[in-house]
């Protein structure tokens, strides 16, 4: 067992809230292989999760290479902006398996220290050939500038404030998905909250490796966004209203529920809810997903924005790191609400 990247693959767990996830698969595992009575899963806290998830690698339960794989998921699906998009004839052409393969280093055989470590070396981008899509993946240091309390103040006649760049692990994705003629860009939140300014920026620095071999403007068209979010406002049977943003020629509207989360009513059942007729104009909403086998309602936020290389474009935020068939769910709903 290497020591040194099991150490690092849990710590990625740990830090994206995916302890329990991680005892849901001990636990299977644990079932399936008929493993001791002494491997105990109930009732533990985090520290002895992580201490029997490492026993499960050192018994040879549970592979280093599974382990990683479960990372990949974690670190993949959700606490991301997400950009969606449909391939058009020339991108149907040019991104294929065989193109990207050749245009981008291929995922090593064996996970390393250096794919999981918290502050990469350098930028790494690989490609994968999976079953689900053709993955470019890159994995990087994010930086944003944060407030630093202790430093800074606020006197009678001196004010000052100090603000330190922050850098963390960070991972983008071009997903090509050929069957359903699809195409998604996931852009790592880097920080732990949405922040459109930073996702842009991200982005642009991940459009700029990519380089010519993904065109935007040749190779895929952005689904529009904001034909959707009327439909979706309007859908009382798989969405829960937490927010709804619009304007018409007179004058800015936001309905905005002040109990977290899905706590409080629907901003829809509000009396003076009103954002109906064809001068409203939608740019964003909070809109909460009831999806199938999950106990609760998932968050999203969807923005209608302006983006350099894209133009109008419509951006999906998942606040938090989900299960793959969840982030697919609300993804192709809201596809189907575009059309």
């Amino acid at each position: 067992m290497n020591d040194e990247l099991v150490t690092l693959l849990l710590q990625r767990v740990k830090e994206a809230g995916a302890i329990g996830r991680l005892v849901e698969k001990l636990k299977a595992i644990k079932a399936e292989q008929n493993l001791p009575n002494d491997f105990r899963l109930t009732g533990i806290k985090t520290e002895q999760a992580i201490e029997a998830a490492r026993r499960a690698v050192s018994e040879s339960w549970l592979p280093e290479h599974a382990l990683a794989k479960f990372v990949d998921e974690v670190e993949e699906n959700g606490a991301q902006h997400i950009f969606l998009f449909d391939l058009t004839d020339e991108g149907r052409r040019r991104l294929t398996a065989n193109r990207l393969g050749a245009v981008f280093q291929g995922v090593p055989g064996h996970p390393t220290v250096a794919m999981y470590t918290e502050t990469p070396g350098k930028k790494r981008t690989f490609f994968e050939n999976r079953t689900d899509a053709l993955t470019v993946k890159q994995i990087f240091v994010g930086s944003y500038w944060e407030r630093d309390d202790d430093r800074s103040y606020d006197r009678e006649d001196e004010r000052a404030t100090v603000m330190v760049r922050q850098h963390r692990r960070a991972v983008n994705l071009l997903r090509v998905l050929p069957e359903q003629q699809q195409v998604e860009i996931r852009i790592d939140r880097v920080r732990g909250r949405m922040d459109n300014t930073l996702a842009l920026e991200v982005l642009g620095s991940f459009l700029e490796d990519l380089g010519d071999d993904f065109d935007l403007e040749v190779d895929v068209t952005p689904v529009e966004i904001w034909r959707a979010l009327p439909r979706i406002a309007a859908d009382r049977t798989e969405v829960y209203l937490n927010k709804d943003d619009a304007e018409d020629p007179s004058a800015k509207i936001s309905f905005h529920n002040l109990r977290a989360r899905d706590k409080g009513t629907d901003v829809r059942d509000h009396p003076k809810y009103q954002m109906r007729g064809r001068d409203v104009v939608r740019t964003g909403m909070n809109p909460y997903w009831i999806v199938p086998d999950e106990e609760n309602k998932i968050y999203s936020n969807l923005t209608v924005l302006e983006a350099p290389r894209l133009g109008r474009c419509g951006k999906i935020y998942l606040s938090a790191e989900l299960r793959p068939t969840t982030v697919q769910h609300v993804l192709d709903r809201i596809r189907h609400f575009a059309r």
